[in-house]
């Protein structure tokens, strides 16, 4: 690319890729158009380099294809133009089938080496310790755990203070067990008791003259820390610990101990000699140390490691709420049955003698007929009594309630609903006048009520108001419904017993004017006169409309029509003797204006008169009838006085409801009626 010319790198560079008027300035463009860059190529306008960004995938045209490890191609030397590519065979590996097979695989999980193996293992058993445990193919090897009279193996302790059979010395602890014996040994006749030493503090509490023979002791000091001058100074001098804990040996460890310890100084160097009482904790199989009980810890009853003393059990005082001591009751206190802290024993139950107006003991009787009134029945002579005189094969279901009928005429009332109630109901005599009743729920409504659903199912003991026809037999599902309505709401031709439902479907329902008890409602009820469950059609209240008619014209025709004229002809006689003319108002132009009249020919209004000059024509006319008649004809035209105005009242909607009926607004709900209780 040529040289790019001088330019601001700062100023943006126009992105209308079709329309660049400097498109010369950054050398981006072809003779034939302009030059367009697409996905991953960037321009650097500093250099005037053009680069891809990211690199390009290597893609391209394969022109050889040679064998790795492990592959094989035909042609050997790879293919070039065709061929095929195979694994390459080991030849450290034999076809077949493989035993118990120990294989070898290289990086690439190609098998190199394959051998067969031994027969496996059938049985395996083990030679004290050795224990064999687990099932072919999967065995296990172990140690059994020794104790003091099998061998085994045993978990060692570093210390000499654990007491425990099971656990053995490690060789620390026996070796520096045995320097203790044998420094003991070596020093035995020459033993000196030089004090007591505090075992927290290490300082000695009391030095005994042997002690302060020896030199550099003196008591509140610790014990001097090894090497001695000369070495063996305190050779043979030993100190009793006072208490249990940790003792810190002077150029020793610090070592556990209990009271009674010794601190023996041994070739140069303090040793801790365990000479003190080491007891396990006391339990109910083995004698050892033990802690005394608080008197809360006695009454908790719960802890197996300690001990009571008297004190403690003084405060074991029995109650409702605690464990403990009680004193015995007298008998006029067990009488009395109002002491709660007292213990009552055998002889005082013996007083309680049961009476018809005292508690207490009673003896039994499995007679029927023991008239006793200290006597009190068995279950069994109430089980004959009641066998006697209950007939228990109507009971056949749990909550089975005996109901009388009459005199020795018990049926069954069946057990209610959940959270039903008993209630008498004088309507249900064929169930001894007793009924389940479940409160605060559609159960409580009486038969025949009928209530607005707000659901397309009717509820457990209510039908939809749809007129069907329902049996009515007492023995049937429905009678309680029956009893209330009868057949009421019957078509006609139903089958006797039958009954019909209300039909409540699309129809509204009308309080009932003789509803308040009385023949005749009040004049103020409306509906009045009307019979209870009858239908009434729907109708118009009478009423009016008011019209406007804003005026209207009555047009008459009149048809044509002509008079016939007869003139017979005749002739009028003359004597013309001389005249005379006399002319008056004579109009120049008639006008109309604000004022009538003529103007004349000198622009003058008013009536002219112009006097020629009376002159007789003598001339006479002699009269003559004309002889022309007029015939009567009718005209054909009728005057109507009876007219209509045209005007029509329509109150009918543009467009028809479906269904076409007269109605409010409202909306749709199930009707049902309750046709019995639960």
């Amino acid at each position: 690319m040529a040289g790019i010319p001088p330019f601001n790198p700062q100023d943006p560079i126009p992105n209308n890729p079709f329309n660049n008027p400097n498109a010369d300035r950054y050398n981006l463009s072809y003779p034939t158009g302009q030059l367009i860059f697409g996905q991953y190529l960037t321009v650097d306008y500093t250099t005037g380099n053009v680069s891809i960004t990211p690199n390009p995938p290597n893609d391209g045209t394969v022109y050889q294809v040679t064998a790795g490890t492990g592959l094989t191609t035909t042609p050997p030397g790879g293919i070039i133009s065709a061929g095929t590519i195979g694994l390459k065979v080991i030849p450290t590996l034999t076809a077949g089938s493989y035993v118990y097979a120990s294989l070898s695989v290289n990086p690439y999980g190609k098998v190199t080496l394959a051998v067969s193996g031994t027969n496996v293992l059938v049985n395996l058993t083990g030679t004290a310790p050795i224990i064999v445990s687990g099932t072919n193919p999967i065995r296990s090897l172990g140690i059994a755990t020794g104790t003091t009279v099998a061998p085994g193996a045993v978990q060692t302790v570093d210390n000499t203070t654990t007491n425990d059979s099971t656990k053995a010395l490690s060789a620390q602890q026996g070796y520096l067990l045995q320097m203790q014996i044998t420094g003991t040994a070596s020093s035995l006749g020459g033993q000196a008791f030089g004090g007591f030493v505090n075992t927290t503090t290490g300082q000695i509490t009391q030095l005994t003259p042997e002690g302060q023979a020896r030199g550099g002791l003196s008591v509140g000091a610790v014990l001097p820390t090894p090497p001695f001058v000369p070495v063996g100074k305190y050779d043979g001098l030993y100190f009793i610990l006072t208490a249990d804990g940790t003792y810190n040996v002077p150029g020793g460890i610090p070592t556990t101990v209990v009271k009674d310890d010794r601190v023996f100084c041994i070739d140069g160097a303090w040793q801790v000699l365990l000479c003190g009482t080491r007891l396990a904790s006391a339990s109910s199989g083995a004698a050892g140390l033990t802690v005394l009980a608080t008197a809360p810890e006695v009454q908790a009853l719960t802890d197996p490691n300690k001990s009571v003393t008297p004190g403690a059990l003084a405060s074991m005082v029995a109650s409702e709420t605690q464990v403990g001591f009680v004193e015995l009751a007298t008998d006029a206190e067990t009488q009395a049955f109002t002491d709660t802290t007292l213990a009552v024993t055998s002889s005082n139950i013996g007083t309680l003698q049961a009476t018809t107006s005292t508690r207490g003991l009673v003896q039994l009787s499995d007679s029927t007929a023991d008239s006793s009134v200290t006597f009190a029945p068995t279950s069994n002579a109430l089980k004959q009594y009641n066998d006697s005189t209950l007939k228990r094969a109507t009971v056949v279901a749990k909550g089975d309630l005996i109901v009388g009928l009459d005199y020795e005429q018990p049926i069954i009332l069946t057990q209610g609903p959940n959270t039903s109630q008993l209630v008498v109901d004088d309507t249900k005599l064929s169930l001894g006048g007793l009924d389940w009743n479940v409160p605060d729920s559609l159960f409580t409504w009486p038969v025949g009520s009928v209530v607005w659903h707000l659901a397309t199912v009717t509820p457990t003991l209510w039908l939809p108001c749809d007129g069907r026809l329902l049996d009515g037999s007492i023995s049937g599902p429905y009678y309680d419904l029956y009893d209330l309505i009868g057949t009421t709401y019957n078509t006609g031709g139903e089958p006797a017993g039958f009954f019909r439902l209300p039909d409540l479907r699309g129809v509204f329902v009308r309080g009932w004017s003789g509803a308040n008890g009385g023949a005749s409602p009040p004049v103020t009820a409306l509906d009045p006169g009307r019979v209870y469950a009858s239908v009434q059609q729907d109708a118009y209240k009478q009423h009016f409309h008011n019209v406007t008619d804003p005026g209207h014209f009555h047009s008459i025709s009149l048809p044509q029509h002509t008079h016939g004229v007869t003139d017979p002809e005749h002739f009028h006689g003359k004597t013309d003797t001389g005249h005379q003319h006399l002319i008056q108002n004579t109009p120049n132009a008639e006008v109309v204006g604000n004022q009538g009249g003529f103007y004349d020919g000198d622009g003058a209004l008013g009536n002219r008169t112009l006097n020629s000059g009376n002159k007789g024509t003598a001339i006479s006319i002699l009269a003559k009838n004309t002889g022309i008649s007029v015939n009567t004809c009718v005209t054909g035209i009728t005057k109507a006085n009876l007219n209509t105005t045209g005007l029509t009242v329509d109150n009918t909607p543009p467009t028809a409801p479906s269904p076409n009926e007269s109605r409010p607004y409202n909306v749709a709900l199930l009707p049902m009626i309750k046709y019995a209780n639960a």
